[in-house]
């Protein structure tokens, strides 16, 4: 067999030293020649060289590639067999969570390129300073440096400075390539490396692996998000990722075993091909595992939906906490999400698997997705949600110690998806409080110079929760609500108002823990700027009529200039004008039956008065 090349990958490698390409693992304390004469017959011959790459990748396919890891060596690094040192411990660095890195490659490209000033600052426009600092730094390398750099600043520093690290004499120098001689060249006895693992199978073994890693990123990132941190009870993810990450690791030891027996001519490929293939028939196959996260991520984002509708509330993440918080107030709401805690059969299945014995759950029901977007339960929660977050602005100006609003996650079998408990002076009085929506539309019937008719229905949701509904006013450009109670939906006169103004208008349910969410008309309401003529007496004969009345009286700067008379006359109009300053008139007509109305005519309006 012809001499082997591979990477050091930090491994401390010196002549002569004896190698294990089954195991992939130095042999320490042994060598077949001594040390002198080692030093004597070694030639040195230099070979400056220098690259810069970009590795815009987590994987260890394209890491190992970098590095120039050929496919072998890789396996036994996948199974833990070689202990990377050094440089080579960039292959180790995973990273926990998912980022967005493109920036951050962006900058790294141009390092070369950056020149520092007298000053020790970076050479850069703004914008790239402003990307600069966000980006931090972790060192792999084979030299032992004064600081190891964690921004982009000391990152460009390190880079310049790499050539004077190998030192004056090159004496810094590690093993980067070696050359391995098979020792069946000097004694054709000697062990022999009889086959190598073939790129198919390693490929299959590396994306095993390397699915596993990725799940553990995805694992992270649900566990720090807002909803995992504020509700544990997705905390069957932490048990997720335990039981996967312990699978993994037995793999990896099943492999250690398997690489080198092979190599050895022990076993042969297909004890590696049945392992990978018992893997991708078990309850760990990659498809059912990311089938697992993917809903678990559609839970996750349905909570984090729900905790952005309901941002006036305050979220508790446990049942001792609930207790202090509702102990310290009289009355408090508590929505509650009761399906967080499910039953979950795949985890059962997958504790099974990893304690060697066959479980009964694949056969199991799959649980209902309460947080799926095509479920009626989850419809319901987000409507309950609604109300519930309606309900707490609208009593947002309560006092804490009085009414609280709170969020928690807690198991309810009862209930599935959510409820609305309850309490009072930190007891649960109740498990399912139906809180009013907003009463139905409101419409503007007759307006008058002080009145408005308005029309409502009950709310659509808890009217039976509705102890009567508070109608509230207020003028334009005020922050001041005046109110008026009602006692039912229906028709109500809002009283009390002033001539010619524009009013908001809106009304509300009002319960015993609080108001509801208002209703509105689409528009405002303005008064009418004066009242009908008042005192109004007439006598008609069969050629003449005659009316009086009594000026009506007028808020400051509204001013009558006439009054206007339609008569209706035998299906026709008569429209007659009279002074303002006149409080009678009269007209001659023929026998005929006759009908009237006035109209007072202010400047830019008209009002109807009679």
């Amino acid at each position: 067999m012809d001499s082997l090349q591979m990477v050091a990958l930090g491994r401390p490698f010196d002549l002569g030293m004896l190698y294990d390409c089954r195991s992939d693992k130095l042999i320490p304390g042994i060598t077949l020649w001594d040390k002198e004469k080692l030093d004597r017959d070694m030639r040195e011959r230099p070979q400056p060289n220098s690259e810069f790459r970009i590795v815009a990748s987590e994987s260890i396919s394209d890491k190992s590639s970098s590095l120039g890891v050929e496919a072998s060596l890789k396996a036994s690094f996948l199974c833990g067999l070689v202990d990377v040192e050094g440089s080579a411990k960039y292959l180790k660095n995973e990273k926990k969570v998912h980022q967005t890195g493109q920036s951050h490659s962006v900058m790294i490209k141009k390092i070369p390129e950056i020149t520092i000033e007298g000053s020790g600052a970076l050479k850069m426009e703004d914008k790239e300073r402003e990307k600069a600092n966000k980006c931090s730094c972790t060192f792999h390398g084979d030299f032992l440096l004064e600081k190891s750099p964690t921004t982009f600043k000391e990152a460009v520093k390190v880079y310049q400075d790499l050539p004077r690290l190998l030192g004056p004499n090159k004496e810094n120098v590690v093993p980067v390539t070696v050359y391995l001689l098979p020792l069946s060249v000097l004694d054709s006895k000697a062990s022999k490396l009889v086959r190598q693992i073939s790129l198919k199978l390693v490929t299959k073994a590396e994306n095993i692996l390397e699915g596993f890693t990725e799940l553990e990123m995805w694992c992270n990132d649900v566990l720090k998000s807002p909803a995992g941190q504020m509700f544990p009870k997705i905390s069957k993810i932490k048990t997720f990722k335990r039981m996967c990450s312990e699978f993994k690791l037995g793999l990896q030891r099943t492999l250690s075993q398997k690489l080198p027996l092979i190599r050895g001519g022990g076993e042969g490929e297909a004890a590696l091909a049945e392992v990978l293939k018992k893997v991708a028939q078990g309850p760990f196959n990659s498809d059912r595992l990311k089938q697992w996260m993917e809903d678990k991520d559609d839970e996750t984002n349905a909570v984090k939906s729900l905790m952005k509708l309901m941002q006036n509330t305050e979220t508790v993440s446990s049942k001792n906490a609930l207790s202090d918080k509702v102990s310290d107030s009289e009355k408090a709401l508590v929505f509650v999400l009761t399906s967080l805690d499910s039953t979950e059969p795949f985890l059962s299945e997958l504790e099974q698997h990893l304690k060697g014995s066959k479980s009964d759950s694949s056969d199991a029901p799959e649980p209902r997705r309460w947080y799926s977007s095509e479920d009626m339960i989850y419809t319901t929660v987000r409507r309950k949600a609604k109300l519930f977050s309606d309900f707490a602005e609208a009593n947002k100006d309560k006092d804490r110690k009085s009414l609280r609003f709170l969020v928690v996650g807690l198991a309810d079998k009862n209930q599935e998806g959510s409820a609305v408990y309850l309490y009072e002076d930190g007891f649960r009085v109740s498990e399912n409080v139906e809180l009013p929506s907003k009463p139905g539309a409101v419409t503007v019937g007759e307006v008058t110079h002080n009145t408005v008719s308005l029309h409502f229905s009950a709310p659509s949701e808890g009217a039976h929760s509705v102890t009567e509904y508070r109608v509230e006013f207020s003028e334009k450009g005020k922050e001041e609500w005046n109110q008026q109670l009602q006692a039912e939906a229906g028709e109500v006169t809002v009283t009390g108002l002033s001539s010619y103004t524009e009013y908001s208008v809106r009304v509300r349910a009002v319960t015993d823990l609080g108001v509801g969410p208002a209703a509105a008309p689409k528009t405002s309401i303005r008064t009418l700027p004066y009242a009908p003529p008042e005192d109004l007496k007439g006598t008609a004969s069969d050629t003449e009529i005659r009316v009086q009345w009594r000026r009506p009286q007028v808020e400051q700067g509204v001013c009558i200039f006439l009054f206007r008379w339609i008569l209706h006359l035998s299906g026709s109009l008569i429209s007659r004008s009279v002074n303002k300053t006149s409080a009678c008139f009269h007209v001659r007509i023929r026998s005929s039956p006759v009908s009237l109305c006035c109209l007072g005519r202010r400047h830019r309006c008209f009002g109807l008065c009679c």
